[in-house]
Protein backbone atom coordinates (compact mmCIF):
# COMPACT_ATOMS: atom_id res chain seq x y z
CA UNK A 1 0.00 0.00 0.00
CA UNK A 2 2.57 2.40 0.84
CA UNK A 3 4.47 1.53 -2.56
CA UNK A 4 0.92 2.16 -4.28
CA UNK A 5 0.98 5.85 -2.52
CA UNK A 6 4.79 6.78 -3.19
CA UNK A 7 3.86 5.50 -7.32
CA UNK A 8 0.53 7.73 -6.96
CA UNK A 9 2.44 11.05 -5.55
CA UNK A 10 5.27 10.61 -8.34
CA UNK A 11 2.42 10.73 -10.99
CA UNK A 12 0.80 13.43 -9.95
CA UNK A 13 4.07 15.28 -9.11
CA UNK A 14 6.03 14.03 -11.99
CA UNK A 15 3.62 13.53 -14.82
CA UNK A 16 1.85 16.95 -14.57
CA UNK A 17 1.62 18.23 -17.50
CA UNK A 18 4.46 16.47 -18.86
CA UNK A 19 2.97 15.08 -22.23
CA UNK A 20 2.43 18.79 -23.32
CA UNK A 21 5.84 19.79 -22.45
CA UNK A 22 7.76 16.83 -24.13
CA UNK A 23 5.23 16.02 -27.10
CA UNK A 24 3.30 19.05 -28.33
CA UNK A 25 1.13 18.50 -31.64
CA UNK A 26 4.19 19.34 -33.38
CA UNK A 27 6.53 16.69 -31.73
CA UNK A 28 4.10 14.12 -32.30
CA UNK A 29 3.63 14.96 -35.97
CA UNK A 30 7.34 14.76 -36.16
CA UNK A 31 7.34 11.47 -34.68
CA UNK A 32 4.60 10.48 -36.95
CA UNK A 33 6.70 11.84 -40.15
CA UNK A 34 9.63 9.84 -38.97
CA UNK A 35 7.74 6.63 -38.57
CA UNK A 36 6.06 6.76 -42.13
CA UNK A 37 9.53 7.46 -43.15
CA UNK A 38 11.09 4.50 -41.70
CA UNK A 39 7.65 2.16 -42.67
CA UNK A 40 8.54 3.46 -46.91
CA UNK A 41 11.31 1.26 -46.80
CA UNK A 42 9.86 -1.96 -45.08
CA UNK A 43 6.75 -4.07 -44.20
CA UNK A 44 7.13 -3.97 -40.41
CA UNK A 45 4.85 -1.51 -38.84
CA UNK A 46 5.41 0.85 -35.88
CA UNK A 47 3.35 2.62 -33.87
CA UNK A 48 4.15 5.20 -30.99
CA UNK A 49 1.91 5.97 -27.71
CA UNK A 50 2.81 8.29 -24.85
CA UNK A 51 0.97 8.41 -22.10
CA UNK A 52 1.77 11.28 -19.40
CA UNK A 53 0.59 9.03 -15.59
CA UNK A 54 -1.95 6.38 -14.55
CA UNK A 55 -5.40 7.18 -12.34
CA UNK A 56 -5.33 5.97 -8.48
CA UNK A 57 -7.10 3.09 -9.25
CA UNK A 58 -4.37 1.93 -12.02
CA UNK A 59 -1.61 2.63 -10.05
CA UNK A 60 -3.71 0.92 -6.67
CA UNK A 61 -3.92 -2.33 -9.22
CA UNK A 62 -0.08 -2.37 -9.64
CA UNK A 63 -0.48 -1.99 -13.54
CA UNK A 64 2.82 -2.25 -15.07
CA UNK A 65 4.11 0.01 -17.86
CA UNK A 66 4.53 -3.57 -19.67
CA UNK A 67 1.22 -4.83 -19.10
CA UNK A 68 -0.49 -1.24 -20.18
CA UNK A 69 2.16 -1.90 -23.45
CA UNK A 70 0.54 -5.20 -23.96
CA UNK A 71 -3.16 -3.64 -23.38
CA UNK A 72 -1.99 -0.62 -26.19
CA UNK A 73 -0.71 -3.16 -28.29
CA UNK A 74 -4.20 -5.10 -28.71
CA UNK A 75 -5.81 -1.77 -28.66
CA UNK A 76 -4.47 -0.71 -31.19
CA UNK A 77 -4.49 -3.68 -33.13
CA UNK A 78 -0.64 -3.44 -34.09
CA UNK A 79 -0.16 -7.17 -34.18
CA UNK A 80 -2.90 -7.18 -37.04
CA UNK A 81 -0.38 -7.08 -39.65
CA UNK A 82 -0.12 -9.77 -42.47
CA UNK A 83 3.96 -10.96 -41.68
CA UNK A 84 2.94 -10.48 -37.58
CA UNK A 85 5.62 -7.50 -37.92
CA UNK A 86 4.12 -5.17 -35.50
CA UNK A 87 5.99 -3.11 -33.22
CA UNK A 88 4.60 -0.82 -30.14
CA UNK A 89 6.78 1.69 -28.58
CA UNK A 90 5.14 2.86 -25.39
CA UNK A 91 6.61 5.89 -23.05
CA UNK A 92 4.97 6.23 -19.86
CA UNK A 93 6.44 9.97 -18.81
CA UNK A 94 5.02 9.72 -14.91
CA UNK A 95 7.99 6.83 -14.64
CA UNK A 96 10.25 7.55 -17.33
CA UNK A 97 8.94 3.81 -18.53
CA UNK A 98 9.98 2.86 -22.00
CA UNK A 99 8.33 -0.36 -23.32
CA UNK A 100 8.46 -1.92 -26.96
CA UNK A 101 6.24 -4.74 -27.34
CA UNK A 102 6.74 -6.98 -30.80
CA UNK A 103 4.62 -9.25 -32.87
CA UNK A 104 5.87 -12.66 -32.71
CA UNK A 105 7.43 -12.13 -36.29
CA UNK A 106 9.64 -9.95 -34.88
CA UNK A 107 10.34 -11.64 -32.05
CA UNK A 108 11.83 -14.34 -34.17
CA UNK A 109 14.20 -11.50 -35.63
CA UNK A 110 15.29 -9.22 -32.75
CA UNK A 111 16.04 -10.89 -29.35
CA UNK A 112 15.50 -8.69 -26.48
CA UNK A 113 19.38 -7.01 -26.19
CA UNK A 114 18.74 -5.79 -29.00
CA UNK A 115 14.89 -4.35 -28.18
CA UNK A 116 16.76 -3.32 -24.78
CA UNK A 117 19.10 -1.37 -26.52
CA UNK A 118 16.74 0.52 -28.54
CA UNK A 119 14.71 1.22 -24.93
CA UNK A 120 17.81 2.51 -23.02
CA UNK A 121 18.68 4.87 -26.26
CA UNK A 122 15.66 6.43 -25.66
CA UNK A 123 15.65 6.79 -22.34
CA UNK A 124 18.82 8.41 -22.10
CA UNK A 125 17.39 11.16 -24.23
CA UNK A 126 14.51 11.14 -21.85
CA UNK A 127 17.27 12.20 -19.25
CA UNK A 128 18.20 14.66 -21.55
CA UNK A 129 16.51 17.52 -22.74
CA UNK A 130 15.46 15.88 -26.15
CA UNK A 131 12.97 13.28 -25.83
CA UNK A 132 11.31 13.91 -29.13
CA UNK A 133 14.80 13.32 -30.93
CA UNK A 134 15.04 10.43 -28.44
CA UNK A 135 12.01 8.69 -29.49
CA UNK A 136 12.85 9.31 -33.33
CA UNK A 137 16.54 7.87 -33.16
CA UNK A 138 14.62 5.09 -31.45
CA UNK A 139 12.06 4.44 -34.13
CA UNK A 140 15.20 4.58 -36.70
CA UNK A 141 17.12 1.99 -34.85
CA UNK A 142 14.05 0.22 -35.04
CA UNK A 143 13.86 -0.01 -38.70
CA UNK A 144 17.64 -0.29 -39.17
CA UNK A 145 17.33 -3.55 -37.57
CA UNK A 146 13.70 -4.39 -39.14
CA UNK A 147 14.45 -3.70 -42.77
CA UNK A 148 16.83 -6.72 -43.80
CA UNK A 149 14.37 -9.01 -42.36
CA UNK A 150 10.80 -6.85 -44.01
CA UNK A 151 11.77 -4.99 -47.02
CA UNK A 152 9.08 -3.54 -48.83
CA UNK A 153 6.70 -5.38 -51.70
CA UNK A 154 5.00 -3.54 -54.45
CA UNK A 155 1.84 -4.89 -52.72
CA UNK A 156 3.16 -3.42 -49.39
CA UNK A 157 0.15 -0.88 -47.56
CA UNK A 158 -0.31 0.81 -44.03
CA UNK A 159 -1.44 -1.71 -42.03
CA UNK A 160 -0.98 -0.40 -38.70
CA UNK A 161 -1.53 3.50 -37.48
CA UNK A 162 1.69 4.96 -37.25
CA UNK A 163 1.25 6.90 -34.05
CA UNK A 164 -1.40 7.01 -31.81
CA UNK A 165 -2.63 10.10 -32.95
CA UNK A 166 -5.11 10.13 -30.29
CA UNK A 167 -2.04 9.91 -27.79
CA UNK A 168 -3.25 12.69 -26.17
CA UNK A 169 -6.78 11.53 -26.09
CA UNK A 170 -5.45 8.31 -24.60
CA UNK A 171 -3.18 10.08 -22.03
CA UNK A 172 -6.35 11.53 -20.88
CA UNK A 173 -7.68 8.12 -20.07
CA UNK A 174 -7.97 7.53 -16.42
CA UNK A 175 -9.44 4.01 -16.09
Amino acid sequence: MVNSIFRYFTHIFKGSLALQRYFPKSSLAEIDQSISAVEKSMTAEIAFVVEEKYGLLSILRGLSAKERALDLFSSYRVWDTSENNGVLIYLLLAERDIEIVVDRGVAKILGSEELEAVCREIEIAIRGSDVKLGVIAGIQRLGSLLLPHFPITSSTQNEVQNTASASLEVAKLRF
